[in-house]
């Protein structure tokens, strides 16, 4: 996958989706992490929301063997993060009482 936003869509519509980021991010996170480990994303979809067509997604993206800085060994780095996320490709409207 080049970008998340097909990850995203296909957890909407299957449930989970597992996928490896490529394209124009990579080299900034290559040289940002100094890795050259590919970057695993895996999205699945946590319940739905109020506004028709929209779930809120668990992202979770798995870089193995960075080398930690302070230590100088290889460990893996994950981030975990929630989005909601609707159908059409938008975020869902915030509601104001």
């Amino acid at each position: 996958m080049t970008t998340l936003r097909p990850l995203l869509l296909a957890a909407l519509a299957h449930g989970a989706v597992h996928g490896t980021l490529v394209g124009e991010a990579v080299p900034f996170m290559t040289q940002h992490f100094g890795s050259a480990t590919p970057i695993e994303i895996d999205v699945r979809a946590l319940h739905p929301l109020p506004q028709p067509g929209c779930h809120r997604l668990e992202v979770t993206t798995t870089q193995r063997a960075l080398i930690d800085p302070k230590t100088a060994r290889a460990q893996d780095a994950k981030l975990r993060y929630e989005i909601s996320y609707c159908r059409n490709g938008d975020f869902p409207e915030a509601r104001h009482p």
